[in-house]
């Protein structure tokens, strides 16, 4: 006899504690710093250049030929969910034949372009506000009725470092692309500074 399916439904223990929304005083919606909202443009903005750099990193993936016309750009824009672009640039190296001698660096920028993706849709699809104190707290997006209260405090050294790390990724594909004339031609990459919250700070 099949045991009955337990049940799941909504309960109190769902609800995320007040203690997860961040310090008590006045919020305001959004991102009040001027510094902040730069910031966050500023990582919307370079994010369509990482989307070109990948085109052109999907295309040596292909078997690049620059001879010939790659159709890497329509079949990278035509997959439009972004978890599978990152299957499909996964797949390309790791199942096909023409890309045997790629080196691990393929993998890594691969895995940092997935990391990347990942913390850019938190960013631009999550809730934020502004502490009284001028502190940034975000909210990532959910699907439970109080997903809002589970706010984090971010440094806007976070979201520089993000910046930094596509410009870094960017520059890598580039090298990859034109390895004869890279060092002459492409600045080296960007140190990523600690964007640990500053002692004392939640």
């Amino acid at each position: 006899m099949n045991t009955p399916r337990k049940m799941k439904r909504y309960g109190m223990d769902d609800i995320p504690s007040l203690r997860d929304a961040g310090p008590s005083g006045k919020y305001s919606t959004g991102l009040v710093d001027d510094d902040y909202a730069a910031a966050l443009g500023d990582l919307t903005a370079y994010w369509s250049h990482i989307e070109e750099a990948m085109i052109f990193f999907f295309e040596l993936l292909l078997g690049h030929n620059p001879s010939v016309a790659s159709p890497a750009r329509q079949i990278y824009r035509s997959i439009t969910a972004p978890n599978a672009r990152i299957k499909v640039l996964r797949a390309v190296p790791e199942k096909s034949e023409i890309n045997r001698t790629k080196t691990a660096e393929y993998d890594e920028i691969i895995s940092e372009f997935d990391s990347l993706n990942s913390k850019r849709n938190t960013y631009v699809h999550g809730l934020w506000e502004t502490h009284e104190s001028g502190k940034a707290f975000l909210s990532a997006p959910g699907s439970d009725d109080f997903y809002f209260y589970k706010r984090r405090e971010v440094p806007i050294q976070e979201l520089q470092n993000v910046v930094i790390r596509i410009r870094n990724l960017a520059r890598r594909i580039n090298r990859l692309r034109w390895p004869e004339v890279a060092d002459a031609t492409f600045e080296p990459l960007l140190d990523v500074p600690d964007a640990s919250p500053e002692e004392g700070q939640s």
